[in-house]
């Protein structure tokens, strides 16, 4: 890849695909981790009894949803920026 083949706006749109890309997966391995915890044994049970537990669960798991659109997104716009040519 020619470094001066890159103009503003196509490294606008790759800097951009990455920050969405890092935070995507960030937001992902955040809600992962705690979401882990809620599914151990001790965790279903604390779910069963608690329902702020099972609210939390359940938003963890639409953190990891939305981390895993975000990376994808930023990995989208990652590509579309390295090939995309300028007309």
């Amino acid at each position: 890849m020619d470094v001066t083949a890159i103009t503003p706006m196509k490294a606008g749109v790759l800097a951009l695909g990455i920050i969405l890309m890092i935070v995507g997966v960030m937001i992902f391995l955040v809600c992962y981790s705690q979401a882990a915890e809620y599914q151990t044994w001790v965790g279903q049970f604390a779910r069963t009894l608690f329902p702020q537990a099972e609210k939390r669960y359940r938003l963890l798991i639409l953190g990891e949803i939305f981390g895993t659109i975000l990376g994808i997104s930023g990995l989208g716009l990652t590509i579309y920026g390295a090939i995309a040519k300028e007309k």
